[in-house]
Order: structure tokens, then sequence, then C-alpha cells
């Protein structure tokens, strides 16, 4: 039955001009997404997803899209929809962790940016996590890499502490950024933990820790992503802070 199932969502695609090839990837993707739940859940979330990615597609026809993060933002929609069972389990680093399991490479803010098409064509509001959670999840996988450890080590910095100033500081910038209603939250909490670390370091002495190139990798977001971000929101707080010089540096 499923087959036909199969058969038939591919085939509205197929009359309505799409890529075939993206489309049975992209199902392939939530198919092996919806193993994550149970059957008796998958269904429902599976149906809605595809829900949800048809409007969508139908309505951006000309715009060049990433069907797998489409697919897979549509699929955590569908969770969030469905209970705060679903919710609690599987957050979007989970999902982009198991599609990377499939040899397909995808981030955070792919996603991200697939959520933001998909409310703008379906109008589905979804709320995400509060960003003081964002906030407070980034710097402690931030501190827990061992190569910033070691930075730590060798500088004399606590880790515990390191964290609960980077978390304040981050918190800081945000608020005097105001509002981020539009923007891709989570790029801008990861530039904002790298722009807390070089505050803290202005403030105490020590050498900067973070780089952009260390939180992209981190966190799987392009370097241009950080750096754009960077100069966008943050640089010139920095500037008349006199953390760093009003040139073209970072």
């Amino acid at each position: 039955m499923d087959y036909y199932k199969k058969l038939d969502f591919i085939q509205r695609f197929c009359i309505s001009g799409l890529p075939l090839k993206s489309i049975r990837r992209a199902y392939s993707v939530l198919i092996s997404l919806c193993s994550l739940v149970s059957h008796y859940e998958a269904l429902d979330v599976k149906r809605r997803a595809l829900e949800l990615y048809y409007s969508t597609v139908m309505k951006n026809k000309a715009l060049k899209k990433n069907h797998v993060a489409l697919i897979a933002s549509c699929f955590y929609i569908a969770i969030k929809e469905r209970n705060k069972h679903l919710r609690a389990e599987l957050n979007l680093r989970r999902i982009v962790e198991h599609v990377r399991k499939m040899g397909i490479h995808v981030t955070i803010s792919n996603i991200f940016k697939a959520l933001f098409l998909v409310r703008k064509a379906t109008g589905v509001v979804l709320r995400l996590r509060r960003t003081e959670e964002l906030i407070t999840s980034a710097a402690c996988q931030i501190v827990a890499q061992d190569k910033l450890r070691l930075k730590m080590k060798r500088n004399g910095i606590d880790p515990l502490h390191y964290t609960k100033k980077l978390v304040e500081e981050a918190k800081s910038v945000l608020q005097r950024v105001g509002n981020l209603n539009g923007k891709n939250p989570f790029s801008i909490v990861v530039t904002a933990i790298y722009v807390a670390d070089k505050i803290l370091a202005a403030k105490n002495g020590w050498k900067t820790l973070l780089t952009q190139k260390t939180v992209s990798a981190i966190f799987n977001i392009s370097p241009f992503t950080v750096r754009e971000t960077y100069h966008k929101l943050f640089r010139k707080m920095l500037v008349e802070g006199g953390v760093c010089k009003s040139g073209g540096g970072l």
C-alpha cells in the first residue's frame, strides 16, 4: 500500500513539472526520518510533512531550493505540531545527524532557512526554542570542544567561569541588537557567541578563544553567514565599545 502512496506522491510532482530526482531523494529522506518515531505517529507525521512540502514547492517553483533541508524542516514542523514527547526527543540537531548518516550533507542553518520558506508559503507559525535556551546550549557545546578546553588550560581560564560569562555577554549583545524577527535566529546566536568571546578577551586581557572558522565548523554554518551576520549586526557595536578597531578587520 505504501508503495502506491509513493507512486501517487511522485506522480503529482511529475505532473507539476518538478525535478523528479530531487523529489525522490526528499521522499526517501522523509521515510527514513519517520523511522525515528513509532509507526502510529509516523503515518500522521509523514502525511503532514508531505502536505507542507508540496504546498511550499508549488508556491516556489522558480526558487532554487534545498529539497532535503525542505523536507527535513517539514518533518520537524509536523513533529512540533504533533505532541510534546516528540518535540523533546527529536530536535534539529538529531534530525541533521540522522540525515548525515544517510550520506547527505545538510546543516542546521539549511533547515532554518527552509523553515522560513515553509512559513512564508503556508502561513504556519512555528515557535522555535527561546533565544536564551539557544545561547546556553551553544555555549555549552563550544566549551565541550577538546581544542577549546586545551586553549583555556593554557591561558589559565576556568571552563565553568568562561561558560557563565560567555552566556551573559551573548545575551547582552543580543539585547542590544533588538528585534530578530525575519532573521535566522540560530546563525545570529552563534555569531553572538563569537562576539561575546571577543568582549571577554578584551575585558580580561587574554587572547580570543574563538574564530569565525571555529564556530562555523562546530555548528555547521557557512563561514560567510557568520561573517555577514557579524558585520551587519555586531561589528559597529564592538567598534563603539572599543573592543575592535574601525578598520576592515574582524
